[in-house]
């Protein structure tokens, strides 16, 4: 599977904006405009550097800098300050307070390329991300603690239902299987992974036909995909 590095980078300028929008085509960048959206970013999804503009003021990116290092999620994530002039006395000063380092505006792919160089998240790039939380989010209305309640009760249930599937395969008995994979179809869908709410809705109607060998392959098929799930969500 695809490595990628995800990125987010915080910057209000349009035109330099405009100058990082190429890079994209290599990384998973997201850019944000202001302090309340990066935040927004990070709690809902995994990054491996964080990079924040110190144009408009230092001191306001030095108090996003602290909110981020308070953050047991992201303290050991490596923070960049994107600034127009570096010199080496700021850098040491940026070093003190907990920046990972200054990175001279324009951003190009060869000064990030340069940065994962030097960083230890060369070594921790993630698989591309199998779920998509949208639905989850629209039919939750925004309530984190809802969304939150449905990953927990998925991780530690979801698991049972496949070892189920597999029983009822076992003992023959298809319209359970048919029930059981009917309910799991609902459940899965919540996390956007498409091969796996798929494969379920294929199993349901295989062992309505009662087709022992797709549903045997189909019942290993979707406890593998459930079990990649499982190790990402686990990791929200």
């Amino acid at each position: 599977m695809k490595k990628i590095l995800n990125i987010i980078i915080l910057e209000n300028n349009n035109s330099l904006i405009n100058s990082i929008e190429p890079i994209k085509n290599e990384l998973n960048v997201t850019i944000v405009e202001n302090k309340k959206t990066l935040f927004e970013h990070l709690s809902n999804n995994t990054f491996d550097l964080i990079i924040l503009d110190s144009e408009t003021s230092l001191t306001n990116v030095l108090t996003v800098l602290k909110d981020i290092k308070n953050d047991e999620k992201w303290s050991q994530t490596p923070v960049f300050v994107s600034h127009s002039e570096s010199n080496l006395d700021q850098m040491k000063q940026l070093k003190v307070v907990g920046f990972s380092g200054i990175l001279k505006k324009p951003i190009s792919l060869k000064k990030l390329q340069t940065v994962f160089e030097r960083l230890p998240i060369k070594k921790e790039i993630t698989e591309d991300k199998i779920y998509d939380l949208s639905y989850l989010r629209m039919f939750s209305g925004g309530d984190k603690e809802f969304e939150a309640g449905i990953i927990k009760y998925y991780l530690e249930n979801s698991n049972i239902v496949t070892t189920e599937l597999q029983n009822e395969f076992d003992n023959k008995d298809f319209k359970k299987i048919v029930k059981i994979a009917h309910t799991f179809a609902n459940q899965s869908y919540f996390f956007g992974y498409k091969s796996l709410y798929k494969n379920i809705q294929i199993l349901e109607k295989e062992a309505t036909s009662e087709k022992t060998k797709n549903v045997k392959r189909l019942i290993l098929e979707i406890t593998k995909q459930n079990n990649q799930l499982l190790t990402q969500l686990s990791k929200i």
